[in-house]
């Protein structure tokens, strides 16, 4: 079986799903994440990548898209080095910028061995692409201290805003919900790089920039969050924030999206990505905090059981003899 053989995992960036995904199958993780100057950071990566493919060739090789470069080269190196070429297949990767971009993306879902997506609509545009689908979410992630976590005490009106300052979060809506809801204090987290002033005036008082966090203080901020808000304007886009705060047993608030809808049904209020609808929303979870927290522990069961699932047929399909 492939399975015996050498399983290698690319990526040219530091991202949780790299790492969790590439322990499940234990894949051997290379992660080529280098700053600077584009072209020397485009021209070490590439270089990096064809010694790692060339050393574990004939094996399993799993590429992350984005980069479409990362994968276009695993690609071209595949019929050279022999090996059987997975793509774990971003939104991004998937839905490029423009169509120069796109035609490279339809031709690696063409050509790779398989495309692995986070659901079942993605698995669909795959296959309608010409490309052979596999659907892995995102694992919930095994914290560190998870027992320690979920035992620490709820700060009362604290709301945690998950952002990283991209173009599909909706911040200045959850700024103007923060001005009508002073009785909450929102976190926000991640490098503004000065993007809040876009807002046009103050901050609200009861807003506080936290920076970037430590994963420890992330994690215990997470843990001690009344309300944790994580939203997007993306379709089939399952958010980070939804299974840090499952794995916690915490309820969330999520955009309603029909992915996350379908994955994550337990334990959340869906809100659309406007601003009466984030106050609807931080209103109705700190009154129903409690029973939403018994609903989201009963969720976190079900998920886990699903993904397993979902991860052995994937496996199964991949290291077939």
């Amino acid at each position: 079986m492939k399975e015996s053989f050498c399983c290698t995992w690319i990526t040219w960036e530091k991202q949780i799903r790299n790492r969790s995904l590439s322990h499940k199958f234990n894949a051997t993780l290379y992660e080529f994440d280098y700053q600077g100057n584009q072209l020397l950071r485009y021209t070490k990566c590439i270089f990096n990548t064809l010694g790692i493919l060339y050393k574990h060739r004939d094996g399993v090789i799993f590429v992350q898209m984005p980069s479409l470069v990362l994968a276009a080269v695993a690609l071209i190196s595949k019929p050279f080095f022999r090996f059987t070429l997975v793509v774990d297949a971003h939104n991004a990767g998937i839905f490029p910028e423009n169509r120069w971009m796109r035609a490279l993306a339809d031709i690696i879902i063409q050509k790779a061995n398989f495309i692995i997506v986070t659901n079942q609509t993605l698995a669909e545009i795959v296959v309608a692409r010409g490309g052979k689908a596999l659907i892995i979410p995102d694992p919930l992630p095994n914290l560190p201290d998870a027992e320690t976590l979920r035992g620490l005490k709820i700060e009362s009106g604290s709301v945690l805003f998950i952002c990283s300052w991209a173009s599909d979060e909706p911040f200045f809506e959850v700024f103007r919900a923060a001005e009508e809801l002073s009785e909450f204090t929102f976190y926000v987290t991640g490098r503004s790089k000065g993007k809040e002033l876009g807002y046009g005036r103050p901050l609200p008082k009861n807003i506080v920039l936290t920076g970037y966090l430590s994963d420890d203080d992330y994690h215990h901020r997470l843990a001690t969050s009344e309300i944790i808000l994580d939203l997007t304007t993306r379709e089939n886009c399952l958010v980070c924030g939804a299974y840090e705060a499952t794995a916690l047993e915490r309820p969330f608030i999520v955009s309603d999206k029909k992915a996350i809808r379908e994955y994550f049904s337990k334990g959340c209020i869906y809100v659309e990505n406007t601003t009466q609808d984030i106050v609807r929303g931080v209103i109705a979870m700190s009154a129903q905090h409690g029973q939403l927290k018994e609903q989201v522990v009963r969720g976190r069961v079900e998920i886990e059981s699903h993904w397993v699932l979902l991860f052995e047929k994937a496996k199964s399909l991949i290291f077939e003899p």
